[in-house]
């Protein structure tokens, strides 16, 4: 699809692709690979990043865009509010808006243009809103712009949740992501990097499918786990595997997931670490009565868990489950043993 969209923008029919998904699903991977391809088909790529700051600067990934993708023989002038490799005093966001969309077109008719803006989930407003004006013209450029962006990490007072529907009206744009890896796409994993006997090779991706839920990222950080304590081998041609009944959690996955919860506060942390102590699924009235708290609080927790998407909620709404094993598994061994037992013995007790 990704590669459609960049052939038609060759042809001069320009697309805006909301490349969507969960932290470690193989956004990044996807599209920084066409970007290597369109390089090599002689497309120019300029791309711009957002981070996970405490404020974001203003057009942050723009600026980055135009700081770092220095000019050559021939090109436009870049949009005057960027010319100093920092962001000039900005007095008329039209005027701004303008010489942005007269920038690419002018770029985009000398040869064609891959952009790439990356996590916008951590963009400020004002980029959305250049990001939203621009869209609407690019069908008439020979410019593929794709804007990546982490669904867990979307609120519904972020900026792009809101424009998203606008972006995809007003700008013909197309929203995808990607899928998650099924049982031959794990094979192909653990056959590619290890040499193991059949049985062997079907617990080690029955594991991953267990305990990755999909997630390349997951599986990718599961095996390096395994490898670390010495559980998965490879000597010269043959890889061994040894016991897995127990999940091993990676160190990075759990700091991942430990800055997610960070980001809610400590209002939700020792709630939701109960909730893991109960087990993947949890029901709302046990989950009430363990954690000391009424029906409306934790009503409140819960949206800002499903919101975060970390937990989801029951059709019924009696319960929630965890989105990941390997988020519950992080959360539960981030709790000292002894609160984990005294829980454990309360559940026993309800």
């Amino acid at each position: 699809m990704l590669r459609e969209e960049l052939a038609g923008a060759v042809r001069g029919r320009g697309r805006l692709v909301l490349l969507g998904g969960e932290a470690g699903i193989g956004k990044t991977a996807l599209a920084r690979n066409l970007a290597r391809e369109a390089e090599e088909a002689g497309v120019r790529v300029l791309t711009g990043s957002c981070y996970d700051q405490t404020q974001t600067p203003p057009y942050g990934p723009w600026l980055e865009l135009f700081r770092d993708n220095h000019t050559e023989p021939g090109w436009p002038a870049l949009p005057t509010a960027f010319r100093e490799g920092r962001l000039s005093r900005v007095t008329d966001q039209s005027a701004l808006h303008a010489d942005v969309q007269r920038f690419i077109a002018e770029l985009a008719a000398i040869r064609p243009v891959y952009i790439l803006l990356e996590d916008l989930h951590w963009a400020d407003p004002a980029s959305i809103e250049l990001l939203r004006q621009v869209a609407p013209s690019l069908s008439r450029w020979h410019v593929l712009l794709v804007a990546t962006y982490r669904l867990d990490e979307l609120t519904r007072h972020h900026a792009l949740f809101q424009h998203l529907p606008a972006l995809v009206r007003e700008g013909d744009g197309v929203r995808l992501e990607p899928r998650r890896l099924e049982t031959d796409a794990f094979h192909a994993l653990v056959s590619v990097h290890y040499r193991l006997p059949p049985r062997d090779e079907a617990r080690l991706v029955s594991y991953l499918e267990n305990h990755a839920d999909g997630n390349p990222f997951f599986a990718v950080e599961l095996l390096r786990a395994l490898e670390e304590v010495g559980l998965l081998r490879t000597f010269d041609d043959r890889s061994t595997l040894g016991e897995v009944s127990r999940v091993l959690v990676p160190t990075l996955i759990s700091q991942v997931i430990d800055g997610r919860v960070a980001r809610l506060g400590d209002e939700i942390r020792q709630p939701l670490a109960i909730a893991a102590v109960i087990g993947q699924e949890v029901p709302l009235t046990l989950w009430a009565e363990l954690a000391e708290i009424d029906e409306e609080t934790l009503l409140v927790i819960v949206e800002r868990l499903v919101g975060a998407h970390l937990v989801e909620a029951s059709r019924d709404g009696t319960r929630i489950r965890f989105v990941h094993a390997l988020t519950r598994e992080a959360i539960y061994e981030a709790i000292l043993p002894p609160r984990r037992r005294l829980w454990h013995q309360r559940v026993g007790e309800i």
